[in-house]
């Protein structure tokens, strides 16, 4: 099936959600959500917002000019969903990767399978002006070499005078399940030298891009560096806050559930080897990421569910 009967489908399903509009980017699906307080633009490969507007305020969200918006390639920016696992499936915990019967050589992607495949969009309430919710569904049936569990996903994404978005997996099969998961959120900003982050001072991280090694977080974190930094306690479950002195903002991050937090910015040298991202897309970026990553991994039972939360507040 060609995109367009896709779109005509969709249109179709959801004729009586007029906030809500499908479009074509290059070989991907987007919902185009316009409410009466804000916008957004969901893909519906990966679940993926890529897009997140106040009415007459800058994009929350980055999302690189040279995506190529084509099946099986996630988006660079926005906010991905990484699950079975966080970064590297090797790096994981052997309480995740050794119930995983993989052969040698069989490629495991970097986090994880959900970030591109296509999901279901289940439903759509617009009954309020100021607000408008989408849920995304995505199954496992067992069979997929990857990930050999009976498994079902809901994605709901809330657009409104904050973005609010949840991840719920139901363990539907008879053995528990081990997995790392994250929300691997790109945020615009005006300039990584005028950024700097709140709520991590005195939490213990490790430091991918020094050996992994261990430090502590002194007062403030200043963008204006390359970053890859897995803060993995953090038992205040306080808001993670981007202060952006170039547009005159602050975002406040929220994810009561998360047990870690990953901040992310490639930098120069780093951002050379990224596809789909300009050699100074470095300067208006900087990725927030709650989740439950290497250590602080979940083991869900069969039959219980797990549910990722974040909300995304501009002030």
């Amino acid at each position: 099936m060609t995109l367009q009967p896709k779109i005509h489908a969709l249109q179709t399903r959801f004729q009586r959600n007029p906030g809500v509009a499908f479009v074509a980017h290059g070989e991907l699906i987007a919902a185009h959500v316009e409410n009466q307080v804000a916008s957004a633009r969901i893909f519906l490969q990966g679940a993926q917002v890529s897009s997140f507007c106040r009415k007459n305020q800058k994009d929350l969200l980055w999302l690189s000019p040279t995506c190529d918006f084509k099946t099986g390639n996630s988006l660079r920016g926005g906010i991905p969903i990484c699950w079975p696992w966080f970064g590297e499936f090797s790096r994981n915990d052997r309480l995740l990767t050794n119930q995983i019967a993989v052969p040698t050589g069989f490629p495991m992607p970097a986090h994880g399978l959900v970030r591109s495949m296509a999901w279901d969009l289940a439903s759509i309430d617009d009954r309020s002006p100021d607000c408008t919710n989408l849920t995304f569904g995505l199954l496992f049936d067992g069979k997929n070499p990857r990930w050999p569990f009976r498994s079902e996903l809901f994605y709901r994404v809330s657009v409104g005078e904050r973005l609010d978005v949840s991840l719920t997996i139901n363990n539907t099969d008879e053995l528990p399940q081990t997995f790392t998961e994250a929300l691997h959120t790109y945020f615009a900003i005006g300039d990584h030298q005028h950024t700097t982050l709140g709520g991590l001072e005195n939490l213990d991280y490790m430091d991918a891009f020094g050996d992994w090694k261990n430090f502590t977080q002194g007062p403030g974190l200043n963008v204006g560096q390359p970053l890859n930094r897995v803060y993995q306690q953090n038992p205040r479950r306080l808001p993670v806050e981007i202060i952006d002195a170039a547009w005159g903002r602050t975002l406040a991050v929220t994810s009561p559930e998360s047990a870690s937090t990953v901040i992310w910015n490639p930098g120069l040298e780093h951002g050379k080897k990224l596809s789909c991202f300009p050699t100074d897309a470095y300067r208006g970026m900087v990725c927030v990421e709650n989740g439950n990553v290497l250590r602080n991994f979940v083991t869900l039972p069969a039959g219980r569910s797990h549910t990722l939360s974040a909300q995304f507040t501009i002030k």
